[in-house]
């Protein structure tokens, strides 16, 4: 599946020297995420690895703050690869994302879902998955395959509030999909909120989008002379 983006027309082109952007488009943009947890933190953060290995075949036994599950994740569709860090200690996430530049540490209140159950079942991973779907406020439809044999209630990106790990989400029809590719239940890997980036709340992120949006918008309306420049200061 090929991403949509809008292509501007060209006006003056000979005939015959159209050209056809498709051509030069991706199949499918992926993404590749790694979500890690345990007891008591969860951290979602861009992989170091493109490549996938073989699914793990070690069981769930139990899980505390020294044993902790790593899930490797494939992403297709638009995915902004922020770092999103969890705690049971804290009622907010600290998400790490870039803004023109910029990093910014974002302090937000994690997403409420209201799940439907459903009677479907998988077996993904050599893991039952149970179906649960959720409509957003844009009147998305989200399908999500999670299972009971990892009992956290965590998932990718912003998902969670299930009965067992998320580990494939499908929306938009299947234009945006995340699958786990390999669940390792083995490593100890170090989970520690993000570093690096200007602290703020989700309000104070938001403004700066904003206004920033707005500079642009005014530089690239012509009403201004000369050069342009807009900074992001710490």
């Amino acid at each position: 599946m090929k991403p949509e983006i809008e292509i501007p027309e060209i006006e003056g082109l000979p005939e015959g020297m159209e050209i056809d952007f498709s051509e030069f488009m991706p199949d499918s943009i992926i993404t590749y995420m790694t979500l890690s947890f345990n007891s008591e933190a969860s951290l979602y953060t861009e992989s170091d690895t493109k490549e996938s290995t073989a699914p793990g075949n070690a069981s769930f036994e139990s899980m505390d703050e020294h044993n902790s599950v790593q899930i490797s994740m494939e992403i297709m569709g638009e995915e902004e690869t922020s770092s999103i860090y969890r705690s049971a200690e804290r009622e907010n996430d600290i998400v790490q994302t870039t803004f023109m530049g910029q990093k910014f540490l974002v302090s937000e209140k994690p997403s409420e879902f209201t799940w439907k159950f459903h009677a479907d079942k998988i077996n993904y991973l050599g893991y039952e998955c149970s179906k649960a779907t959720t409509t957003d406020k844009d009147g998305l439809t989200h399908v999500v395959w999670y299972t009971s044999q990892i009992p956290t209630s965590i998932g990718p990106s912003e998902y969670k509030g299930l009965p067992g790990v998320i580990l494939m989400v499908s929306t938009d029809d299947g234009n945006y999909q995340v699958k786990a590719s390999h669940i390792d239940l083995t490593s100890s890997p170090e989970i520690k909120s993000p570093k690096g980036g200007k602290k703020v709340t989700a309000e104070e992120f938001e403004k700066i989008q904003d206004q920033k949006m707005k500079e642009m918008e005014k530089m690239y309306s012509g009403s201004g002379d000369g050069d342009n420049v807009i900074i992001i200061r710490n």
